[in-house]
């Protein structure tokens, strides 16, 4: 506002009179962090985070991190709108958001309802807008009800379902997992169980090893057979069987005894003892027989001899 002429008598805020100018023009204020002044210059209102101290006529910095306080500067009325802080009404100070909500992150400035949580281990309950820890078997959550990710190995995470489901359910026998269809160690309940690959399953030393009766485990190959059952020889981590007329074999041509008397031990197979002691029907090795065909006895050598008249049986 101006009188006759150019002589100025207020201000824009800001700017405050110079009387000792010729026309008494409008400077701006100089008071350091000062927004609004009056003449001579005298500080009204300082910029934000900062008090007017009256008694010297200076801006002064409130308590970190108020943006308005009272005249003490430790009084806060006001604090950041950056959702990290909220406002003690009580104790007129500006907290960091989890001061006033247990493991919040951003939150209202009154400090009642929280937007976001500290960690994806805490969900922001809708009802209460408070943050809740996520519970088993979920280690980081969206809700009460969705997962991300599971608390340990001993479940799978579903990114369909966003659950985390055992592995024993998803896959038999199987104790942990890495996803819903890769089972990395077995149970031990109920076993002893072992873990094939491909396709990484859970079976016993008879499921993965037909015919074997004791198994060990071996990385990267699954259960390797130890001892087979009569009749098959171990080759490979395998059974096999031997060879038909063979009781034990320790290969496809190493026979360790014979199936019964019909067969005997020679050279490492079973041949018919007929095969080693003419007209032979059992043998008890592969020189002595035992019981010869009709019309033959046994000999005092142990083979086979034809009957004279007075050796047929009446």
């Amino acid at each position: 506002m101006c009188i006759d002429g150019p002589f100025c008598t207020k201000c824009l805020t800001g700017f405050h009179l110079d009387f000792f100018s010729e026309n008494r023009s409008c400077v701006p204020c100089t008071l350091f962090k000062c927004l609004e002044c009056t003449d001579g210059p005298l500080c009204t209102k300082c910029q934000p985070g900062f008090f007017l101290d009256t008694s010297t006529n200076q801006c002064l910095e409130c308590v970190f991190p108020c943006i308005e306080c009272g005249a003490s500067g430790s009084e806060c009325t006001k604090c950041p709108s950056s959702l990290l802080y909220s406002l003690n009404t009580g104790t007129q100070t500006c907290g960091l958001c989890f001061h006033a909500l247990p493991n919040c992150l951003t939150c209202n400035q009154a400090g009642t309802e929280c937007f976001q949580c500290i960690s994806t281990q805490y969900y922001v309950d809708s009802s209460t807008k408070q943050c809740v820890a996520c519970s088993s078997p979920c280690k980081d959550c969206f809700s009460s009800t969705e997962c991300l990710s599971c608390v340990d190995d001993s479940h799978a995470y579903s990114s369909t379902t966003k659950k985390c489901v055992p592995c024993s359910t998803l896959m038999p026998r199987c104790s942990t997992c890495l996803q819903s269809n890769v089972c990395t160690a077995c149970t031990t309940t109920g076993g002893p169980f072992y873990l094939t690959y491909p396709p990484n399953t859970c079976l016993t030393c008879q499921e993965a090893r037909p015919q074997c009766l004791t198994c060990t485990s071996t990385a990267g190959v699954g259960p390797t057979c130890t001892n087979c059952e009569n009749k098959f020889y171990l080759e490979n981590y395998s059974c096999f069987p031997c060879p038909a007329s063979c009781a034990l074999c320790t290969g496809l041509t190493s026979c360790s005894s014979c199936i019964n008397s019909t067969f005997a031990l020679h050279d490492q197979v079973c041949p018919p003892c007929s095969q080693l002691i003419p007209n032979c029907l059992q043998c008890s090795s592969s020189t002595v027989c035992t019981i010869c065909t009709n019309n033959t006895i046994v000999n005092s050598s142990g083979g086979c001899s034809f009957c004279t008249l007075t050796q047929y049986p009446d």
